[in-house]
């Protein structure tokens, strides 16, 4: 079996109508939540300020954690994971997903408070 290619097991129009269905539930879920802490921001609460750090803090050890085994081998200047062996790929991703996020409350953080 070939890892390297696309295997997604949701076909496509499926993945449309869940999308449809359960996507604006989802959206309100996340303003539901992100709402109350950005009127709080906005009158000096650093909630999200500090979440946002955490989030910065933990893509960071996550991303030192997943280029370990290139650092053990002598490659300090290495980008995508294409060189990365095994859960270290996984890693990979997950730290920028947690550094995206970070990056994306202290956009929003910094609209909302300025």
């Amino acid at each position: 079996m070939n890892y390297r290619k696309s295997y997604w097991p949701v076909p496509p129009d499926l993945m449309v109508l869940l999308t449809i269905c359960f996507g604006p539930t989802i959206v309100g879920l996340v303003l539901a939540c992100l709402l109350p802490a950005l009127f709080r921001a906005r009158q000096g609460d650093p909630t999200l300020a500090l979440t946002a750090a955490v989030c910065a803090l933990t893509g960071i050890a996550l991303l030192l954690i997943a280029k370990l085994p290139l650092y053990r081998r002598g490659k300090f200047l290495t980008f995508g994971l294409g060189a990365l062996p095994g859960w270290y790929r996984t890693v990979y991703a997950v730290a920028y997903v947690f550094l995206g996020l970070s990056i994306g409350l202290l956009l929003l953080l910094l609209a909302v408070v300025r």
